[in-house]
């Protein structure tokens, strides 16, 4: 019985590729269609280099968190007032505690093993992912101050995310996976620039 219990624990939690989310139905595949409507949407598409990032822990009494990155822009896609370096800004949900699971009638903490928390049920807000040091593409929107952006999709949970991350000269994305159409790009680099050119200037 005590098996039953860990393959419920699993059914509940969504581990995704850099960590633990509640579980929810993930963007469908991102195509080159939807790819070519993530861009129509940013204010600002970039490659760079994360060199500055800051998380916010919530104090008492708070629901939410925030990211402060800067990033090292390689390469401005689209027209960039903000020069050599932008701020981006996230805030999202902060992860309520963890909480033991409720054990079957049948069962009693002597029978059931070490107590198992699970992180709640629902819909978990997407945010970046970001590391110093590492390289990757952004579609960004405009939050209204002087050069500070956010990723599309960012606070979303069924929206696909305007960050990809540039791993080993290809390109990977967070919470979603690529469509077999855009796929054969992504695994490229340059690839998936020139691709990236190419839409942009269709949309201009």
């Amino acid at each position: 019985m005590p098996q039953t219990i860990l393959i419920i624990v699993f059914a509940l939690i969504f581990f995704d590729q850099r960590g633990a989310y509640s579980m929810q139905p993930p963007p469908p595949p991102l195509d080159i269609a939807a790819f070519k409507a993530l861009i129509a949407q940013a204010d600002l598409i970039v490659v760079g280099e994360v060199i500055h990032r800051n998380e916010s822990s919530p104090d008492a009494g708070q629901l939410s968190k925030s990211l402060e990155i800067t990033v090292d822009v390689e390469k401005s896609l689209t027209k960039n007032n903000c020069g050599k370096h932008i701020s981006i800004r996230e805030s999202f949900p902060a992860p309520l505690p963890d909480k033991p699971l409720p054990l079957p009638g049948n069962i009693t903490k002597d029978t059931a093993g070490p107590a198992i928390s699970a992180a709640k049920v629902g819909p978990s807000a997407y945010h970046g992912v970001y590391h110093r040091g590492e390289r990757i593409i952004l579609l960004l929107s405009d939050t209204g101050n002087a050069c500070q952006f956010r990723p599309i999709g960012s606070g979303t949970y069924d929206r696909h995310l305007g960050e990809f991350l540039i791993v080993n000269g290809k390109i990977e994305t967070l919470y979603y996976t690529f469509a077999p159409d855009l796929k054969r790009y992504a695994d490229s680099e340059t690839s998936f620039l020139q691709l990236l050119d190419s839409l942009i200037a269709a949309a201009r």
